[in-house]
């Protein structure tokens, strides 16, 4: 009996030292978890990492820029809107952009609403899924914001127009064989050809 007591008694101060090294085991599991947690970077939503701008050992402190994610839910065609123009360009504005050999179509969404020291507006056009296949971000995109359609009206290059400071505009014509000056009054231009009244 007094062999089978003494076994009893071991077997429970056994069992209590091995309970005692499960909490242990369990504290400094959960001392890991938290020294862990310092070392994992979570990213505010889903996204693509763009850029690292940092190396594996650098030493990471708050405030500190590690990575760029790029939320590819919500991308933008943005440009600039030059002082002069603010008063025909405005939200709702049909843009045009090319990409991948198609043409496409948005609407502007958004002119801020100070102007930037370059004296230009910042105007953004939100893209929806199908409107945005193929765009990478960071890319020029050739784009036209049409301010106003003409129709029946006489195109000319750009180049051919003469526009000096002090005069109305004016083309050169051939008429009869010879060369004239003809002033005109210029309705609009997309970047290459001027549409020209006269």
């Amino acid at each position: 009996a007094d062999d089978i007591r003494g076994q009893r008694d071991a077997s429970r101060k056994k069992t209590t030292a091995l309970l005692r090294m499960v909490q242990s085991l369990e504290h400094k599991k959960a001392q890991l978890n938290a020294q862990l947690d310092y070392y994992k970077l979570l990213s505010p939503l889903s996204g693509v990492v763009t850029r690292r701008l940092v190396d594996p050992g650098d030493l990471a402190f708050p405030n500190k820029h590690l990575i760029t994610v790029e939320d590819r839910n919500r991308l933008m065609l943005v440009f600039d809107v030059p002082q002069q123009d603010l008063d025909r360009v405005h939200e709702g504005l049909p843009v045009e952009y090319h990409i991948a050999e198609k043409n496409r179509r948005a609407k502007l969404s958004h002119l801020y609403p100070a102007l930037a020291d370059s004296r230009m507006v910042r105007a953004e056009v939100y893209l929806d899924d199908e409107e945005k296949t193929g765009l990478t971000t960071g890319a020029y995109i050739p784009l036209t914001v049409r301010i106003s359609k003409l129709e029946n009206t006489i195109l000319v290059p750009m180049a051919c127009l003469i526009s000096p400071p002090d005069t109305k505009p004016y083309v050169y014509v051939v008429k009869n064989g010879r060369i004239k000056i003809l002033q005109v009054k210029v309705l609009g231009n997309n970047g290459k050809y001027a549409a020209v009244d006269g």
